[in-house]
């Protein structure tokens, strides 16, 4: 009886893992929901059995280490075609970051991303918490961005400018704003030009009629000197710098990762798409 909650965190410790991959010993204990004694002695044995194994701080079920085993070579080819695979799903997750449009190697394929982010959940825990991060700068970046969009529209529909595309000029004084933070001159204020009957500026045209050229410099330029404006895009551009280098460090996980395919070894994890096909070997038939 005493063994009882041992062995159902034990149970637990199994289900979580297998589905996980890995995760640290904290998050882990959190998941099996026991007491911090009971979880440690059911950790303990399991990791004695060798199915549990402790590496750079996380905790792995022994199927997601390196130590890749195969029973055969056809399952071992298999595992390697479906990394392959993966490893395209890999190169169009990094997007921008790099391109990989090179004669001879995998190409980005959109349709396996899904795929190699469930690799890196169950096999690559630290790299897909550097993707989630990322990807929750990003959108708190973006969030941040548009609440200050609206705000400075709705200001310039109430002034007495007939701009013909606000949402243009809005992103106008938004990106000189981000410049002039980043040390350098604001660039489309610097740059409105008369084209035509209409204004432009940069890729931004038919902003407004040429009468209204010099007041719409002057309106951009005093929103653009705006402290509460500047303030709040401020915020913006620390974020986008953070984005920047968890993006960098992804893509230099990533880049390892990929170059391990591309050499011959099969990625570590799983997803819906794993081989299931097994050889047996005495009647050398698939078995499903």
């Amino acid at each position: 009886m005493t063994q009882q909650p041992v062995l159902v965190s034990v149970k637990k410790i199994i289900e979580i893992l297998r589905a996980e991959g890995s995760l640290t010993p904290g998050d882990l204990l959190e998941k099996v929901e026991a007491s911090r004694k009971t979880f440690y002695r059911a950790l303990n044995a399991l990791k004695e059995s060798g199915v549990v194994v402790n590496k750079d701080g996380m905790t792995y079920w022994y199927e997601a280490l390196d130590s890749k085993r195969f029973k055969n070579e056809y399952e071992a080819n298999q595992s390697l075609i479906h990394s392959q695979n993966l490893a395209s799903g890999l190169k169009n997750l990094l997007g921008a970051v790099k391109s990989y449009f090179i004669e001879g190697e995998l190409m980005p394929d959109p349709k396996y991303e899904d795929s190699a982010l469930m690799h890196l959940k169950t096999g690559y825990m630290p790299t897909h918490k550097t993707y989630l991060r990322a990807e929750s700068t990003r959108d708190e970046t973006l969030k941040i961005e548009r609440e200050i969009e609206e705000k400075i529209k709705t200001k310039l529909l109430t002034s007495s400018l007939p701009v013909n595309y606000p949402e243009n000029i809005v992103k106008m004084i938004i990106s000189d704003i981000k410049e002039i933070l980043r040390g350098h001159k604001p660039y489309y204020v610097n740059n409105i030009q008369i084209q035509g009957e209409l204004v432009k500026s940069g890729a931004y045209t038919d902003l407004i009629k040429k009468e209204m050229s010099d007041p719409l410099q002057n309106y951009m330029m005093e929103e653009e000197s705006l402290a509460s404006n500047r303030k709040s895009i401020e915020q913006i551009v620390e974020l986008e710098h953070v984005y920047f280098n968890l993006r960098k460090e992804l893509a230099s996980q990533i880049e390892h990762l990929i170059m391990k395919v591309e050499n011959g070894t099969s990625l570590n994890g799983k997803c819906n798409l794993c081989p299931k096909d097994r050889i047996d070997s005495q009647s050398q038939g698939l078995l499903r």
